[in-house]
């Protein structure tokens, strides 16, 4: 089967630290299960091609026509570039003709869209479906129903925009806090969801977690939506995983935990801040990069947090050599999470974690069965979950062994490949 993949990020293997850094070509879980995804389908026998944003780079040996040209929405240039870049936000001519010539060359049998706001933009959509293509899209957030991606406007969740009233979130200012690029994003809402229906030309749209699933429909979507949680990154974490069975486990020591993640504000950091203040002898680890990074620093200096230790970005086996050395990893957030691969990875090594009972964590962190979860916002909650972990030993281990359980029998990559071909060829059969 010949499988054509679109986001607006390449899954490059070789530049992920650096992007992580710069923010301007930003490589995350997308990117990674995108790559776990392609290599399992090329040796499957099926044939698959990507096309996305160029890297500014320009990385030698990859064809041309897989591409359309960087843009950095980061960077203000004056006012000529910022209508230009506004106009390939709400409808990109060149990403379709990209798309076209990708088309033209590769002959697809199916599409797979990830995330192609705004870089792609939802433009190639159109073009696709022109072609008599059938298209497939995994949402990985909740940008189809809202305009910052996240049901969040400031510290709180908000579901003002539900069924069309796209209006809210230009009066709130909820893109970045900029009446500006929320008036943009509020118009690109109303010119795919409701001017162009652009969406409807999607076959089916697949959601890692069953809230982001429920949650978009109920906001009023209109779509046919299938349920498949995404895949460890097997590649990565086959390797380590032999280490690790044959060495023993690493975290026997002076107990500490981790959260590893983007340092930025829906994320609860500043909860799991007051919550290391009451952890008094456990060391809480802050893996990630991000743009709070110089504010929780300097939180923790000016209050004298002394056991917050900031690792920055990591990635591969020191990533897994840093987490394995913890108790168990803390999801603080304060925002809808979708499927975390930072959780995944942690099952698979074989800790429990600790999460805030919202979004898509429920689903992975089942209390007392691969961990605690604890009310959001609730800095005490989260330190009692903490000391749960930590105080009982014998049962920590026996979650991180159940939670492994769970995620090679929910997360395997080969199933997902099998599962994902068999709904390819069920969207082609009705063309």
């Amino acid at each position: 089967m010949k499988i054509l993949f679109a986001n607006n990020f390449y899954p490059f293997f070789e530049q992920i630290k650096a992007n992580m850094l710069t923010g301007h070509y930003p490589v995350g879980g997308t990117e990674t299960s995108l790559r776990t995804i392609r290599q399992i389908l090329d040796k499957m026998g099926n044939e698959t091609r990507f096309f996305s944003m160029r890297h500014p780079n320009k990385l030698p040996g990859l064809p041309e026509d897989e591409f359309v040209p960087f843009t950095d929405f980061n960077k203000n240039t004056g006012l000529i570039d910022m209508i230009a870049k506004s106009g390939r936000i709400l409808y990109s001519l060149k990403a379709r003709k990209g798309m076209s010539r990708i088309i033209k060359a590769f002959h697809p049998d199916i599409v797979h869209l990830h995330t192609v706001w705004h870089q792609l933009s939802p433009s190639v959509i159109h073009e696709i479906r022109g072609k008599g293509i059938p298209i497939v899209m995994t949402l990985h957030n909740f940008k189809i129903v809202c305009a910052n991606y996240q049901l969040r406007r400031g510290k709180k969740i908000c579901e003002e925009c539900r069924h069309g009233k796209y209006w809210k979130g230009f009066r709130y200012r909820c893109v970045k806090k900029s009446r500006l690029k929320s008036m943009l994003c509020m118009i690109e809402m109303y010119l795919h969801n409701t001017l162009l229906r652009t969406f409807s030309n999607i076959d089916v749209f697949i959601a890692p977690s069953r809230f982001l699933k429920e949650k978009i429909l109920e906001m009023g979507f209109k779509g046919n939506i299938e349920h498949l949680p995404n895949p460890i990154p097997l590649h990565e974490l086959k390797n380590y995983k032999q280490k690790h069975q044959t060495t023993g486990p690493f975290n026997e020591g002076k107990p500490s935990v981790c959260y590893c993640g983007r340092l930025s504000y829906e994320k609860g950091l500043h909860t799991l801040l007051d919550a290391a203040k009451l952890l008094k002898g456990i060391k809480v680890n802050l893996i990630g990069e991000g743009p709070m990074r110089n504010e929780l620093e300097n939180r923790v200096k000016n209050e004298g947090i002394g056991n917050i230790t900031f690792y920055g970005f990591l990635s591969g086996n020191t990533l897994y050599d840093e987490m394995s050395k913890n108790k168990c990893i803390v999801i603080p957030s304060e925002c809808y999470e979708n499927n975390p691969l930072s959780v995944i990875e942690s099952f698979y090594l074989g800790l429990p974690a600790v999460g805030a009972r919202i979004g898509g964590i429920p689903e992975l962190v089942e209390d007392s069965k691969s961990g605690y979860t604890f009310t959001p916002h609730d800095p005490a909650d989260c330190a009692r979950s903490i000391r749960r972990i930590i105080s009982d030993p014998a049962k920590s281990r026996s979650m991180g062994e159940w939670a492994q359980r769970q995620v090679l029998m929910k997360n395997d990559p080969q199933k997902y490949c099998v599962k994902l071909l068999d709904l390819y060829k069920r969207v082609c059969k009705k063309k």
